[in-house]
């Protein structure tokens, strides 16, 4: 198994090829992590002002 060293290539192309088109699930992870922190920004500036 000394060879076995090759792991890390195919995961760092799939991270680019991940990367270079958006699929429905990253988009609702991306619109959830909005939603969020739109809530939190809100928020602060609620107790700020």
């Amino acid at each position: 198994m000394a060879g076995y060293i090759h792991t890390e290539p195919p995961l760092v192309g799939h991270d680019m090829e991940v990367k270079g088109s958006i699929t429905s699930e990253d988009a609702g992870f991306y619109t959830i992590i909005i939603s969020a922190l739109i809530f939190l920004i809100a928020t602060l500036t609620g107790h700020l002002a």
